[in-house]
């Protein structure tokens, strides 16, 4: 079975905020973008000595978190799930627990399922446009702490 990639490609984008976990400014194209955007914003403003204004925070570069709905499909555990209903169901084994119709399906049975099942839900995923960004970014890069004086006290 042909591989099906994830139906959105993550991307890289820049983003900003007072700590290097909640980043509130972003997403953005550049890091000059962020900075301005987070100064704008006054993100992190203070005085550092009642006389000059400056913004501080950090800006990193962030992985896109697009989910791939099909990397949570696991066949082993469906196939477990559906014993159970066919157990309750009186169409499983019998009451040892023996003879179960499941117990037929091979291994190369059950990773062809598992990519049968993936592909079909990449395709659907990508059909209906369920771009499902999560709140936390797999990767970061080019984090740095920004201070900058944005001006005088009046």
């Amino acid at each position: 079975m042909a591989y099906d990639p994830h139906p959105f490609q993550p991307k890289w984008f820049w983003c900003a905020g007072e700590d290097d976990e909640r980043h509130t400014v972003g997403p953005c194209t550049s890091k000059k973008e962020v900075i301005k955007t987070a100064i704008d914003d006054q993100i992190g403003a203070y005085t550092d000595d009642d006389v000059n204004w400056h913004c501080s925070f950090w800006v990193a570069e962030l992985r896109d978190s697009q989910q791939d709905l099909a990397e949570w499909f696991n066949a082993d555990m469906w196939l477990e799930d559906t014993r159970d209903y066919m157990d309750d169901n009186k169409c499983g084994g019998d009451e040892y627990g023996d003879n179960h119709p499941l117990d037929t399906i091979t291994n190369r049975q059950i990773r062809e399922l598992e990519a049968s099942v993936r592909l079909a839900i990449r395709h659907w995923q990508r059909r209906n446009n369920l771009k499902l960004r999560s709140v936390y970014s797999p990767g970061k890069r080019n984090a740095e702490w920004i201070d900058v004086r944005i001006g005088v006290k009046k």
